[in-house]
């Protein structure tokens, strides 16, 4: 029994489609995490990686984005960044969940803040950062 053209038509399309989404799945799988330019940084995985917010406590335009540049080209999954609600003279880590060793990491990498504890399990992530006026931006990330 023959198949209508249009039947056949939509048939071959379908196949199409699966196997470009196959061939787009295998090419993703194939490079894996790997760096891309200067601004993409592999994810770093493990039970035990930090997940942060990187906010903005300064009137600077951009310094939670180069504040994530900075901890992700130092290891640190950074899920997020943006503007923080108010402003801030000197930079904040506060721990939503977990212990205080990664918030000492982070702390260290940045060369400045104060240490907080601050629970809370909506916002997802095991410490936010809010960069403050004392937040010196490494030189390599000046524009």
């Amino acid at each position: 029994m023959e198949l209508p053209p249009v039947v056949r038509s939509r048939a071959a399309a379908v196949v199409g489609v699966l196997i470009a989404f196959l061939a787009v799945a295998f090419l993703i799988k194939a490079t894996g995490a790997r760096a891309i330019g200067d601004h993409l940084y592999p994810v770093p995985g493990g039970d035990d990686q930090v997940e942060v917010e990187v906010l903005n406590g300064t009137a600077t335009a951009g310094l939670a984005r180069v504040g994530t540049r900075a901890l992700r080209r130092q290891g640190i999954d950074v899920v997020f960044f943006g503007t923080a609600d108010t402003t801030a003279d000197s930079t904040r880590l506060i721990i939503r969940r977990g212990s205080r060793e990664p918030a000492d990491r982070v702390r260290k990498l940045l060369g400045t803040g104060k240490v907080e504890l601050l629970p809370d399990s909506t916002r997802r992530v095991d410490l936010t950062v809010i960069l403050g006026k004392d937040w010196v931006v490494p030189a390599e990330l000046h524009p």
